[in-house]
């Protein structure tokens, strides 16, 4: 007989690519890590609004965020989308 595992989709299951953030917790700004190139960075809060939005270059200034836990969304030059949790300090 056929038996069906429920899971709940964590974040890590919803993203197309693997990345790094660093460093993580960060103060004043941070770095990502990953075999993809990067087009777009958003972070968002825990409540889902958007505080910062941005192409990506080398850097995310992230020094005007309040300190807490929030989700940072990379969109890779191919439009794949990966999310992760991040930390400001």
């Amino acid at each position: 007989s056929l038996t069906l595992v429920q899971s709940t989709a964590s974040l890590s299951d919803l993203n197309d690519f693997q990345f790094n953030i660093y460093p993580n917790p960060a103060k004043e700004r941070l770095r990502l890590q990953t075999e993809l190139p990067l087009k777009h960075v958003d972070i968002f809060s825990l409540t889902g609004s958007k505080v910062l939005s941005q192409s990506y270059t080398e850097e995310v200034e992230i020094g005007m965020l309040s300190k807490g836990v929030y989700m940072l969304k990379a969109t890779s030059n191919d439009g794949k989308v990966s999310t992760q949790k991040l930390i400001k300090e």
